[in-house]
């Protein structure tokens, strides 16, 4: 059959298919923009906030620890005179000896994780244990919404999940630094005075790392900036 369209109208319609090529252009151009934008708000929202310095710095020393495969029951030396009595730990100078079980020092190896440049005031008189910490700081900004726990944030854990005694033990029971921040319902962390993975992947009591459930979490602390010293 026979094309009865005239040469104008040849170019009319050429004309038309130009203009829903460029509608076609835009509306793709559009759609880019929107998935863009979509993407960035995803990201954006699951990517937490980069770590402080001094949240590095305590997360090298805790790894450095690690990795010196500290045992409880074979590197009592180095655990009291590092992180009991040592200047960058607790201070606690009067403290002269030390075998398993007769020092909880979970608190101890956080304050030297976090070392030299966490106020000696603190390390010494507010980390050693779960009580002082709920006491001096569960209402200041340092005590922070369980459901918001970030990398280098200090935790205290309940070792029971019986209610009365969770109750009865509102500071929790154990100290640790957060190590990864949660996911499906458990974090990883690193810890001292507890059993958990060394260095060589073997179950052990020491300087340790290991998966926590969120639902075990007493109290989640958060260091303020005027914490450190300048």
């Amino acid at each position: 059959m026979k094309d009865k369209r005239t040469k104008s109208d040849l170019i009319q319609r050429v004309s038309e298919l130009e203009e829903d090529l460029r509608r076609a252009n835009r509306t793709i151009l559009q759609m880019s923009l929107d998935l863009d934008v979509k993407i960035h708000v995803d990201i954006t929202a699951h990517i937490a906030p980069k770590p402080t310095d001094e949240v590095k710095t305590a997360l090298t020393r805790a790894e450095n620890e690690f990795d010196l495969n500290i045992i409880d029951g074979i590197n009592n030396k180095h655990i009291l005179d590092k992180y009991i009595r040592g200047s960058e730990g607790l201070g606690w100078t009067w403290i002269e000896n030390y075998k398993n079980g007769s020092f909880e020092w979970c608190g101890a190896y956080a304050a030297y994780c976090y070392g030299p440049k966490l106020r000696s005031t603190i390390r010494m008189r507010t980390l050693p244990s779960c009580y002082r910490m709920y006491r001096d700081w569960r209402e200041t900004e340092r005590c922070v919404n369980g459901q918001d726990i970030k990398v280098g944030d200090i935790v205290t854990i309940w070792n029971s999940t019986n209610p009365e005694r969770r109750e009865a033990t509102p500071q929790g029971n154990h100290i640790l630094i957060v190590r990864t921040v949660p996911e499906n319902g458990e974090f990883t962390t690193w810890e001292g005075n507890a059993k958990g993975y060394g260095p060589n992947g073997k179950w052990r009591e020491g300087v340790s790392t290991r998966s926590r459930k969120v639902s075990t979490i007493a109290n989640v602390y958060r260091l303020l900036q005027g914490d450190f010293n300048e």
